[in-house]
């Protein structure tokens, strides 16, 4: 008997009932893999002038050397978001890799702290929520990536004082871990015997972006949870500014199927905009449109996968973001986004503040405050 034939007579009827519906979506995404296109002239239209022959000079000045910016973090970008950053400085400075990352490489290597709470490779497990790390890479790379060290596949120090690379969570050995987890906290009275955390009730799947992964992964994971117990799967993604088109009707058939079957568990998308020019429309000086009653336009790719979205009541949309000096420190900017995103029922989750972040102690992606969260 072959492993996925041992896999899938370990799912329950709703579970495989559930997964005979998935259909994988077919976008493409266009997405230009590290500078070597910009070097050589060959990048499509949007891309075009993203770049200029002085900034292109200077990186490769520093390939192959100690400050060589792809070794620190790829360079990674969709096409649609190079369009959209070709007329917003600000977001420029979110995708485009320069010589500053690379001249002081202080911070610190896991700045979340998270191995410390690390109880199976790949989970973070604090609270009432375990954070997953379903994949290990995005459509596109944000040079202040606060999981750097995981997209770059570096190694980090680990409690028992090993270094190693972080690993990716396997969907089996997550659902174990859930079930004997929440086990021991019935039998304790609510409480944990040994770490005190009580009932493990929800699921944050990250990375990396979990909608790079295939429709039926992304089932996979949220029927799995669902089947151990748990309440409530969030999904992180930066997908509806990387590449909106992925919210097709094939996704979106996929997480209907997964509300039917699965009704009492909550499902909750963060997504992840930064600025407003993530998700409006500009004029050709980069300047935002707006309508005659004076609502803004919006990127009609983007307002299309978010209508689609908002019309299933039962998925609650949230936004996260950190705020980045230089690129949202902006009163005006956070007002237009924060406004906006409440208007077509995208509610503010949190924003991050004071990451200590190796590399971005001269850039204009770390913010003047540090702390733990």
């Amino acid at each position: 008997m072959t492993h996925a034939t041992a896999r899938k007579r370990t799912r329950s009827e709703r579970a495989l009932a559930f997964l005979e519906t998935v259909e994988n979506s077919r976008t493409a995404r266009g997405v230009l893999q590290g500078l070597d296109p910009f070097f050589e002239g060959r990048v499509p239209p949007e891309a075009r002038g993203l770049y200029s022959a002085e900034e292109l000079e200077a990186l490769r000045a520093l390939r192959g050397t100690e400050r060589d910016v792809e070794a620190r973090m790829p360079v990674k970008i969709t096409r649609h978001y190079a369009e959209l950053a070709r007329r917003s400085p600000y977001l420029q400075r979110l995708i485009k890799a320069s010589p500053d990352e690379t001249h002081d490489l202080a911070g610190i290597d896991d700045p979340g702290y998270q191995m410390d709470y690390s109880p199976i490779e790949g989970v973070i497990h604090k609270y009432e929520l375990a954070l997953v790390y379903a994949i290990s890479t995005c459509s596109a790379h944000c040079r202040f990536c606060y999981r750097e060290e995981l997209i770059a596949g570096k190694a980090v120090e680990r409690l028992d004082g090993t270094v190693e690379r972080k690993g990716l969570a396997r969907v089996s050995h997550v659902s174990t871990y859930v079930r004997r987890h929440n086990r021991r906290v019935a039998a304790n009275g609510g409480v944990h015997p040994d770490t005190g955390r009580p009932k493990l009730r929800e699921i944050l799947l990250s990375g990396g972006d979990p909608m790079v992964l295939s429709n039926i992964k992304i089932a996979t994971w949220l029927s799995a949870m669902a089947e151990a117990g748990i309440e409530v799967v969030r999904l992180g993604t930066k997908e509806l500014a990387f590449h909106p088109d992925r919210f097709d009707a094939a996704f979106l058939a996929m997480l209907d199927a997964f509300h039917e079957a699965y009704p009492d568990v909550a499902f909750r998308l963060m997504v992840h905009f930064e600025h407003p020019h993530e998700f409006l429309q500009l004029d050709r000086h980069g300047e935002v449109q707006w309508q005659e009653n004076g609502v803004p336009k919006w990127h009609r790719r983007t307002w299309r996968a978010l209508r689609a979205l908002r019309s299933r009541g039962w998925i609650d949309l949230e936004n996260q973001a950190p705020i980045i000096r230089g690129i949202n420190d902006d009163p005006d900017a956070l007002r237009l986004m924060q406004r906006e995103l409440k208007r077509v029922g995208v509610e503010n989750h949190y924003f991050f503040g004071g990451r200590d972040i190796v590399a971005t102690a001269r850039s204009t992606c770390r913010s003047s405050a540090r702390g733990r969260s």
